[in-house]
């Protein structure tokens, strides 16, 4: 059988749905902006705004709309109106035992919601480069992976819990890593200017410690393992710098 095609809506339907949404919840507001994430790109030069500041496209008998179009519209048609957005708005505040919001008590949910939405959007950017650059570490990619795991849909596979854990713990190893580059710079610099005086008796930095550097830049080591080792890292360098004799400091 033959799969059924999601009817095209039209563009006044589109149209209709984005104004609502921004007049109820305003144009800078995440839900506004995923519902019309698409628009700029794909009718480009034929759109317009509301004298409210509301983006709408061109209707009329010049607008001809192509298939790839087409797709975008039922692409929109498919994400979270007025209604979708204020019905989950009640289920999150009836959990916190409002059983009757005001429109001031939902709008408010509205905007806490998806300010944390955005902040665990910009957090998953943040895990996805690390991810990419191979330094992520096990801990954090494990409860990472949960998103993908289980459930339907993106981030049903995770809880509050886990999502302040991501957040927290993505914050803390980008300054790790910082802390990491930069030590391990001043390790390798201290012993080229070394060398470069002590031609008879070279100092070289220890096998151990090129492998910490190596597990953490290669995503290794867990956040508890990492936190160690950067402490190690840093008061190797500062023992080194003020030692005599580098050959002498344990790592």
């Amino acid at each position: 059988m033959a799969k059924q095609q999601t009817p095209t809506p039209t563009v006044k339907v589109i149209n209709q749905k984005i104004r609502r949404v921004g007049r109820r919840f305003g144009t800078e507001s995440l839900p506004y902006q995923q519902l019309i994430a698409d628009i700029d790109r794909d009718f480009l030069g034929q759109t317009h705004l509301t004298k409210d500041g509301i983006l709408q496209i061109n209707s009329g008998k010049k607008t001809a709309i192509n298939d790839y179009q087409a797709q975008t519209l039922v692409k929109i048609s498919r994400r979270a109106g007025v209604k979708e957005i204020v019905n989950k708005s009640k289920e999150r505040l009836a959990k916190e035992g409002i059983k009757r919001p005001t429109a001031e008590q939902i709008n408010a949910d509205v905007e806490k919601f998806t300010k944390r939405q955005e902040k665990f959007d910009k957090t998953l950017d943040l895990i996805y480069d690390h991810e990419t650059a191979g330094d992520l570490p096990t801990d954090i990619n494990s409860v990472y992976q949960k998103i993908y795991r289980s459930g339907k849909g993106t981030g049903s596979g995770v809880t509050n819990d886990d999502i302040d854990y991501l957040e927290k713990a993505i914050e803390e190893f980008e300054e790790l890593r910082e802390r990491i580059e930069n030590t391990v710079q001043d390790l390798y610099r201290f012993q080229a200017q070394y060398n470069a005086h002590n031609a008879d008796n070279r100092f070289y930095l220890p096998d151990s410690l090129k492998l910490d550097n190596r597990n953490i830049v290669s995503g290794q080591y867990d956040m508890n393992t990492n936190r160690d080792t950067v402490e190690r890292l840093e008061t190797y360098k500062s023992n080194l710098l003020t030692a005599d004799d580098p050959h002498t400091v344990e790592y």
